[in-house]
């Protein structure tokens, strides 16, 4: 994904329009169907993002993939709380993918506080399962 972004502009035009190109959205949904089946996004588990620690303050919940936080969530989350049989996903210190804090994998209902440089630095997040 990183590398389409990179060959097709993705990044300028969003910071540019302010929207994600509709050509990166339907590379990003047939990667998805390839990889792993057109049903991926029904069988995985939702994300909820918290600006506090311990799933305090604001939330927002992801559901899919974000190539960049909601509006007011850049480098505001502290707290993670992943819902589902079982899933991972990944975040990122930027926009698109680039610049891994780490990967996260879980069971159940499952609370992850963010602390040294992962806290407050989140841009984007990608889900795996």
């Amino acid at each position: 994904m990183r590398k389409y972004v990179e060959e097709n502009e993705i990044i300028k035009k969003y910071e540019t329009t302010g929207i994600i190109p509709e050509s990166y959205n339907d590379y990003e949904k047939d990667l998805y169907n390839n990889i792993f089946g057109d049903k991926v996004q029904n069988k995985s588990l939702f994300v909820t993002f918290y600006q506090e620690h311990n799933r305090q303050g604001n939330r927002a919940i992801m559901t899919a993939t974000l190539p960049f936080m909601w509006p007011g969530w850049n480098n505001k989350t502290s707290c993670v709380y992943q819902v589902g049989i079982t899933g991972a996903f990944s975040l990122y210190r930027k926009t698109f993918y680039r610049k891994k804090i780490g990967t996260f994998y879980g069971w159940g209902m499952n609370t992850i506080n963010l602390y040294g440089s992962a806290d407050n630095s989140t841009s984007s997040a990608f889900k795996h399962f």
